[in-house]
């Protein structure tokens, strides 16, 4: 969509500046929030992971902004 804009001369309405911002921030979350790299043993050790609660609250935030959208 940017690319579009900027080299195609397309417009951009309020939605596509919208999925522009929310994938930016969505990337920059992931890119921030990510552990440090180990080696894993098990799936179970995995799973405990998915379950920290920065993660979860990371979850539960970008749920209801999509509910809400």
């Amino acid at each position: 969509a940017v690319v579009g804009h900027l080299f195609l001369n397309e417009t951009l309405n309020m939605f596509g500046v919208l999925g522009c911002v929310l994938a930016v921030a969505g990337a920059a979350t992931m890119v921030l929030t990510v552990p440090d790299e180990q080696d894993y043993a098990s799936v179970l050790e995995v799973w405990s992971l998915i379950w920290q609660p920065r993660e979860t609250t990371i979850q539960y935030f970008y749920s209801l902004t999509v509910i809400c959208l």
